[in-house]
């Protein structure tokens, strides 16, 4: 009987990553590539993704473009009322009487403010059904008074005004001139005032 000894040692390799072999340097390069390309993948999904939302973004922005351009040349192309417009002037021009009155309340010596507002607390007392005034001005430093307006006859004028010299800030007022014509139903008049000396 023949017998074979082996006289190798016979042991079983296990399986160890050596990082300095040749094969541990080609995994780790692979591994390095792979996740170099992972990451390209993934910023190039990111840029695909955003020039999308970009594109779609613009889209939807020439649409509301267009749409407002329709929108404008649809009321462009409408007539504005004329009571609208009669109305706008209207208001307009009450804007402006306002604001002159605020100026001409603004040019008011402060002195005298308290002497005005007393002549037109007088003249919203002594006023007529019959008689009404349309405009007047008052000049303390000339002593002197002009109104403008209208009445439904002659005596009514003279009513008015003889109520008006009732009043403490206009008594003993002379009348000047008086002008009285004729307007539609009623009259129309002028006068000016010379004020008395005592207040």
């Amino acid at each position: 009987m023949k017998q074979r000894i082996n006289l190798y040692r016979v042991t079983k390799k296990t399986s160890s990553f050596d990082k300095n072999s040749l094969t541990g340097n080609a995994v780790i390069a692979l591994a390095v590539v792979g996740l170099v390309l992972l990451v390209g993948l993934g910023v190039k999904f990111l840029d695909e993704k955003n020039k999308a939302d970009l594109a779609s973004i613009k889209t939807e922005k020439r649409n509301v473009e267009a749409r407002v351009q329709q929108l404008q040349d649809q009321f462009s192309l409408q007539a504005v009322s004329p009571d609208l417009q009669a109305e706008i002037k209207r208001i307009n021009s009450q804007i402006d009487d306002r604001k002159n009155l605020m100026s001409l309340l603004d040019q008011i010596d402060p002195e005298q403010s308290l002497s005005f507002s007393s002549y037109l607390s007088a003249l919203a007392e002594s006023s007529r059904s019959e008689s009404w005034l349309n405009e007047f001005s008052i000049n303390t430093n000339d002593r002197s008074f002009q109104l403008v307006g209208g009445a439904t006859d002659g005596p009514a004028v003279s009513s008015l005004l003889e109520s008006i010299a009732k009043t403490t800030p206009f008594e003993n007022m002379a009348v000047t001139a008086l002008e009285v014509g004729s307007q539609g139903s009623g009259v129309k008049f002028q006068a000016e005032v010379e004020l008395s000396i005592n207040e």
